[in-house]
């Protein structure tokens, strides 16, 4: 179980240690047994306060990178699901990880916003092309 270090709620603690227990029921249900002892371990390092090891997800959000949320926690949502394991904080983090998608989203949807009277004409012009081809 991982311990909360000075500046982190317990509630934040009680949130990582159910997204490593669902991650460790996903990899146990793929026949893959972790020691409880090593993942104490590794969860206390990227934890720990004033610990150089960060997750390589982490160092891309600080830098504003791209990061991996569908490659990364979304594999392990689809992983869960194929075992019929419930994944809610795992649900939760993708979501929230989804947010690096709001920009470039709100850019095509002011691009569409903008050219929607050519959008809606092309559409109507494809429209009646289909319904020439089906009489």
């Amino acid at each position: 179980m991982i311990q909360a270090y000075p500046g982190v709620s317990a509630g934040a603690a009680s949130l990582e240690n159910q997204l490593v227990d669902e991650c460790v029921s996903v990899a146990t249900a793929a026949g893959h047994s972790l020691d409880d002892g090593e993942v104490a371990k590794v969860g206390a390092y990227v934890t720990h306060a004033g610990s150089t090891i960060t997750t390589s997800m982490l160092r891309d959000i600080e830098n504003d990178s791209p990061i991996e949320a569908d490659q990364i926690i979304g594999d392990m949502m689809r992983r869960a699901s194929s075992f019929s394991l419930p994944a809610p904080i795992l649900s939760m983090v993708h979501a929230h990880l989804g947010r690096s998608l709001q920009g470039p989203f709100s850019t095509l949807f002011d691009w569409t916003v903008e050219n929607i009277d050519v959008i809606q004409n092309c559409q109507r012009s494809y429209d009646a092309r289909e319904d020439q081809i089906a009489a």
